[in-house]
């Protein structure tokens, strides 16, 4: 009896063990990534999530052409491939709400296409006859004109044949015209003294002749000795945005000769503003695709909702979250081999600093 009452004891001790016993609780369900893009490129389905089999997104500012651009990007390292979307600066990047990378909910693709930038002196008509500009050889060579086969920025080196062989550097915009901020002005003469006037007026100013600081003001009048001089226009919103405007002035005998002024060539059509343009980049097998050689992509647009900003400040975020949608074509370099991208979407992120 004692064998049978030692089991009983442990039968019981057993099941009030099993009694007190918790379940387990239930696991989370594992968190979908924050960042991903999916779609078809040339009708095969990618969905890349940030975080998952080794892919991961970087962001920042650089430059397109000498424009400032806003990028993020997924690179995938098991697929060998980056997708990379980049926003010009809108022509105001900042407002009284803080940094706004975009122009508006539905983006242009900037698509380049080739132009030409003239040189223009007023009255003096035969000083364009002069006009040598240096090329990428460094040589110098007689033309009033620099053409363009992409959008952007370009730094120049001319010089003025007929009255020193001193040379100048000259930004020219191709393809961003700053028209809400407007740092062009007017240069008049009234016997010795030149007066310079801004056409954007209720801004903050800064004039350089030859590189010093001249005046702060939104109009002024100065006497300049005999020669030519390169005159800066630098104007400043509330919010910090800035633009410039660098042009030569000649003065003979202390009066105004003429103002240079940089136009489309004749007969060229005005290009389009490029400020706040989308362009998409995808790197496959390390070639290079880019939506900005397809002139298709006129056609399309870029949709971006949902914005949100993050950083430690929220007047000046580090960087911007948004969903977003488009179909674009991309070409190779020298146009050899394209990429179709449909209904592509997803969550992405662009660095603002």
């Amino acid at each position: 009896m004692g064998k049978y009452k030692i089991l009983i004891l442990l039968i019981m001790g057993l099941l009030v063990a099993a009694c007190k016993k918790e379940p387990l609780p239930d696991l989370p369900e594992e968190n979908e990534p924050y960042y991903s893009v999916k779609g078809y490129i040339d009708g095969e389905f990618i969905n890349l999530n940030v975080g998952q089999e080794g892919n991961f997104m970087s962001k920042g500012v650089t430059e397109n052409n000498g424009i400032k651009s806003y990028y993020g990007q997924v690179v995938s390292p098991s697929n060998d491939l980056i997708i990379k979307i980049e926003f010009t600066v809108p022509e105001k990047s900042y407002t009284a709400q803080g940094v706004d990378p975009f122009k508006q909910n539905s983006i242009d693709f900037l698509v380049h296409e080739p132009g030409c930038k003239m040189f223009d002196f007023g009255s003096n008509i035969l000083q364009s006859n002069y006009v040598y500009i240096q090329d990428e050889n460094g040589s110098f060579q007689q033309t009033n004109e620099v053409n363009f086969s992409e959008y952007g920025k370009q730094n120049i080196t001319m010089k003025l044949a007929n009255l020193s062989q001193e040379t100048y550097d000259i930004p020219i915009y191709y393809g961003f015209k700053n028209e809400q901020l407007n740092a062009g002005f007017s240069a008049y003469a009234s016997a010795d003294t030149t007066f310079f006037v801004a056409y954007d007026q209720d801004l903050k100013h800064q004039w350089f002749l030859d590189g010093d600081l001249i005046s702060e003001e939104a109009e002024f009048k100065k006497i300049i000795g005999i020669g030519v001089h390169k005159i800066e226009h630098v104007i400043t919103d509330n919010y910090g945005n800035q633009a410039n405007e660098v042009s030569l002035l000649r003065i003979t005998d202390f009066v105004l000769d003429w103002k240079m002024n940089i136009l489309d060539c004749q007969g060229t059509t005005a290009p389009p503003n490029n400020y706040g343009r989308v362009i998409v980049t995808a790197i496959i097998d390390g070639q290079e695709y880019k939506s900005d050689r397809v002139t298709k992509n006129k056609e399309h647009n870029f949709t971006v909702s949902n914005v949100s900003f993050v950083g430690n400040s929220t007047s000046n975020p580090d960087w911007a979250v948004f969903d977003f949608d488009f179909e674009s074509v991309l070409s190779n370099q020298n146009d050899s081999d394209s990429l179709s991208l449909t209904l592509m979407s997803g969550t992405f992120n662009i660095g603002l600093k």
